[in-house]
């Protein structure tokens, strides 16, 4: 059963399967936020959740979503850089139990040690996937720079030093 009701605080969070579709009507959100999210579908999944993502924001609305970036961790890959792979930020994000080299470190965040990233993104890959989904602006931010309200208090900082932050326009 789905429960309607009125919104009354500037940032709410929903907990639904958005891959059923968003139970919400079309051209009612000013923004959505989809932090360390977009890793976890496939490819097909992926264009449909920001199909609809779309659908439910308001023209000139926005979606911010951040994601592991796959170029950061490429980066420290190809120079074999230790000090990334053991970062107590890092290790937060990423379980690399019983993983001695490099390669296996990298393609560990690319699948998560099997605890669902389906896909790994940079921000040109994401910044085409949401064009294609239908936005129109897509621009490449920081840390806590967005417009979206209040997002210093949903965003955590400690995803920075791995992540990328993308805000589209409907």
């Amino acid at each position: 059963m789905q429960q309607v009701r009125k919104l009354t605080s500037s940032v709410t969070s929903l907990h639904y399967n958005i891959l059923k579709g968003l139970p919400l009507d079309s051209d009612s959100l000013l923004g959505i936020n989809m932090s360390h999210i977009l890793e976890h579908f496939t490819r097909e999944e992926r264009l449909k959740v920001l199909k609809d993502c779309h659908r439910v924001l308001v023209p000139g609305g926005v979606l911010r979503i951040s994601c592991p970036d796959l170029l950061v961790y490429a980066k420290a890959y190809i120079a074999r850089d230790s000090s990334f792979y053991n970062s107590t930020a890092i290790r937060m994000a990423c379980c690399y139990e019983d993983l001695n080299t490099y390669g296996d470190k990298f393609i560990s965040k690319a699948y998560d040690n099997e605890n669902g990233h389906k896909w790994f993104y940079d921000a040109e890959s994401a910044t085409k996937l949401l064009k294609i989904a239908g936005f129109t602006k897509v621009e490449e931010r920081k840390l806590h720079n967005s417009s979206l309200p209040n997002i210093e208090s949903i965003e955590p900082e400690h995803r920075q030093a791995e992540s990328f932050y993308l805000e589209a326009t409907k």
